[in-house]
Order: C-alpha cells, then structure tokens, then sequence
C-alpha cells in the first residue's frame, strides 16, 4: 500500500503515490535514530538468538540486555523525534502564515495606494472637464454664458419626427437571415 507525500499535498502540488522505498528515505531523513535503533535492536536479537542455539548462556544473557536497551532507546529516539519534527513542523506553518499575512498587508497598502491615485485622477479629470467638485453637470468654460432654459424648449420639426425602428438582429445584419417572408 502507498502513501502519498502529505508535505507535497499541503503545498498543493500534486505527487504520484511514492513506494515504499521513497517512504523510507523520506522518513529516514526526517528521524535518522529511529531505524538506525531498529537495525541495532534487531541485530542484537539475532545474535542472542544465535548464542541460544550454540548454548552460550552467558553470552546470550549479554546480547538479550542489549536488545532490550537498544530498543529502548529506540522508543527514546522515536519519541524525541516526533516531538522535534513536530516543532519544526510548526515553525515552517507559522512562517508560511508569517509570509502570507505580510503579502496581505503590502497588497493592502498598494490597494490604498492606487485608490488615492484613482481619485486623484478622477479629480483631475473633473477639473480638466469643468465640472464642478459636487455637480456632475458641465459648468461653461470661462467667459461663455450659459445658454437660457428657453432654448432646449424649442424643437426643431426633425425631431418630432418618428424614427425609423431598425432591429436588425446580428443574422440579418450578415445578410443570412432576416423577416423575409418564404413563398
């Protein structure tokens, strides 16, 4: 059965499962102690197990308090590694939280930044335009009057005119299609 890399999965990269050699590397380089004890441990109960089969008791006695002792510090390391990984494991998620509140802050500010560049744009502009800073209608350029309410009152007898509707759709506009009636 595979794993897949849990550090790759929360960068959001996305990694093929890895065998069960790649899991042993992986793990071996982030506790070292723990299958180096394993080794040991293990070692030590094949040479008792071998100084049993020869009748060397004393010997055997010898390498049986070996085993135990390597293997508890196997569990020591095992232990203490967690805990250590653990930690690191900690710091690297408050730095990365660390990095992205600072990138938050100066996209922030350079939103602030642009919002007053905006307004101050859009102030020139009215400026530029003559409209007043509160009215949004046009003010006339300096020594031209105002035209009198009077004259938007008068029509001339063009504008009271119907329109002609045109609604031609983007086919009949093309020309391959239309109200055509088919006989």
């Amino acid at each position: 059965m595979s794993v897949t890399n849990a550090e790759a999965v929360a960068d959001g990269k996305v990694t093929l499962p890895e065998s069960i050699g790649q899991k042993f590397w992986r793990r071996f380089k982030q506790e070292p102690l723990v299958p180096i004890g394993a080794a040991a441990t293990t070692v030590a109960l094949v040479t008792a197990m071998v100084k049993m089969r020869r009748g060397e008791r004393k010997s055997m006695n010898y390498w049986l308090r070996a085993r135990v002792i390597l293997q508890g510090a196997t569990v020591i390391a095992l232990v203490g590694g967690s805990y250590a990984y653990g930690n690191l494991k900690n710091q690297k998620e408050a730095r990365a939280a660390a990095k992205q509140e600072t990138a938050l802050g100066e996209a922030a500010q350079e939103r602030a930044a642009f919002e007053e560049r905006l307004k101050a744009a859009e102030e020139s502009t009215r400026l530029e335009e003559g409209y007043d800073k509160d009215d949004t209608t046009p003010s006339p350029p300096q020594g031209v009057s105002a035209a009198p309410a009077s004259v938007d009152a008068v029509r001339s007898p063009a504008a009271d005119a119907p329109q002609p509707t045109q609604s031609k759709g983007f086919w009949e506009k093309l020309g391959w299609g239309g109200s055509q009636k088919k006989s």
